[in-house]
């Protein structure tokens, strides 16, 4: 029968989100924004696709660890690197075996067969890093929203 078709919405691409925060605090979440400044936070955004994240930090004495929180749906993933390498970016890797709270952080993108990283109804990202002396801590993600 003709005409008895769903039709979905194509999800549109976004300008990137971002944190550009220097001289972090040691222990605060910074989330992303529209423009790099927690003066314009975006906080949970409906119905978002993220299709890449990249973390950076710039520090002189190391901090440990770069945290990256990705909250879908109510749920907060913690995606972590101990012992960052300075001014090296970092990426998400979704590890299965592992819990929510337990994901990583690598310095190479290693998603196979996998056209995105994440998808929610709500979706917020926040980053933060733990202890040393940091000039600058970085975010940037690219997403869709629907």
């Amino acid at each position: 029968m003709r005409g008895d078709h769903k039709t979905f919405e194509v999800p549109q691409h976004q300008a990137d989100a971002y944190v550009d925060q220097a001289n972090p605090v040691s222990g605060t979440k910074y989330e992303w924004s529209s423009d790099g400044t927690q003066a314009n936070k975006l906080g949970a955004l409906k119905n978002v696709r993220i299709i890449s994240l990249a973390a950076m930090v710039t520090w002189t004495v190391q901090p440990s660890p770069l945290e990256v929180w990705i909250t879908i749906d109510g749920v907060a993933m913690r995606f972590f690197f101990n012992n960052p390498v300075t001014a090296t970016q970092y990426y998400p890797s979704e590890k299965p075996g592992l819990d929510v709270n337990n994901q990583g952080l690598d310095v190479t993108i290693f998603r196979p067969y996998q056209a995105f990283l994440l998808e929610g109804r709500s979706v917020k990202v926040e980053i933060e890093t733990t202890g040393g002396t940091v000039a600058n801590l970085d975010l940037r993600v690219k997403y869709t929203k629907w």
